[in-house]
């Protein structure tokens, strides 16, 4: 949604602070004050980088109005996808500066930034999330990031007290167990060419086995559920019933608890998964419902399918405008993320592992 900046989140917006930074920012601060007579806004956080001497922030532009500070990975950085991570800046505007657009969001104050997503092909353009305080249009980048990270960003320059400085979310360096382990022979203790039957003798009498017709369209699913969650789903043809004795040919979860050996589960974006399995190429038919799946360059598991999203609306992947009946594409959303994984084997040569 597109919208124009209201006077009332001009008028309505509290001046920034300069007292309170991010460490980063602090070799700059004085070269900026004494160039820059606008009131600066410095995040107090900046996502994943906490680490000392990790990132810099360099001044590519300081005037009386105006000032460009880059954040990048080298000391010599003049932008970039290779040394940059983003920027942050801020201008005075006049009445020649054109209306900010992009997606509407709420920041502190009760301010209304300003969001637009990166495009994402060989490397990613920057997601940026703009907004005005008293006549001053504030800008904070990141290469492709995240819309929650923008917005936590902008948080921390609007309102410093109102954030946890440096707050990230590491992930787990423990190695997955074989409980939620998935891999070319299944998902967890659910093992393709094992039966219905088998599977349910090892999981118990705690575990719940609830069929749901129409899954999909031409599937139906078992969904398989222990402590109240859905663990994982056991897909099979619509139209058929899948007996005790059956093998299971099809497991699909959306569970993130369940990951890779490489730890890559639903909810890992495609970005992530591009730094282990490589470039990404997504695709879809429309004869097969315009399912939109994703596969990688250096993904070893053929028989493991994954299906990405962009906020459970519309294609993850950037298509051109004409269509045809086999689509792909290796440009996407950056926020685009896994959805599901399915893994799969064919009846015939499905033996239990």
């Amino acid at each position: 949604m597109q919208a124009p900046v209201t006077d009332k989140s001009i008028t309505t917006s509290s001046a920034p602070s300069q007292s309170t930074s991010h460490p980063i920012f602090q070799p700059i601060l004085a070269e900026l004050q004494n160039n820059t007579t606008i009131p600066f806004s410095l995040p107090t956080y900046i996502p994943e980088y906490d680490q000392p001497n990790s990132l810099y922030a360099l001044i590519e532009k300081a005037t009386a109005s105006e000032y460009t500070i880059l954040l990048a990975f080298t000391e010599d950085c003049t932008g970039g996808t290779a040394c940059g991570l983003g920027s942050v800046s801020g201008k005075k505007m006049s009445s020649q500066d054109s209306k900010l657009n992009g997606q509407e969001v709420v920041l502190v104050n009760n301010i209304t930034g300003y969001f637009t997503d990166a495009v994402c092909g060989a490397n990613c353009s920057d997601s940026t999330l703009s907004w005005v305080q008293n006549g001053i249009y504030y800008n904070v980048a990141l290469q492709g990031g995240k819309l929650e990270n923008l917005v936590k960003m902008a948080n921390s320059a609007i309102a410093p007290d109102t954030i946890t400085p440096n707050t990230t979310v590491k992930s787990s360096s423990t190695p997955v167990t074989k409980e939620f382990l998935i891999s070319s022979a299944g998902i967890g203790v659910a093992r393709l060419g094992m039966t219905l039957g088998e599977l349910k003798q090892i999981l118990g009498k705690d575990a719940e086995f609830r069929i749901q017709s129409s899954f999909m369209v031409d599937i139906n699913a078992i969904s398989v559920i222990q402590n109240g969650s859905t663990q994982y789903y056991i897909l099979y043809p619509m139209g058929t019933t899948l007996t005790d004795s059956e093998p299971i040919t099809n497991l699909m979860t959306k569970n993130p608890d369940y990951r890779t050996q490489e730890e890559i589960g639903v909810a890992t974006t495609l970005q992530q998964a591009e730094t282990i399995y490589g470039e990404a190429a997504l695709f879809f038919n429309t004869l097969n419902e315009s399912r939109e799946y994703v596969s990688f360059a250096n993904q070893k598991s053929q028989n493991i399918r994954f299906r990405p999203s962009i906020n459970d609306v519309g294609f993850a992947g950037i298509y051109g405008s004409d269509l045809e009946e086999y689509n792909e594409t290796q440009d996407f959303h950056s926020s685009a993320k896994i959805d599901s994984i399915e893994v799969f084997c064919r009846p015939q040569n499905c033996a239990s592992n």
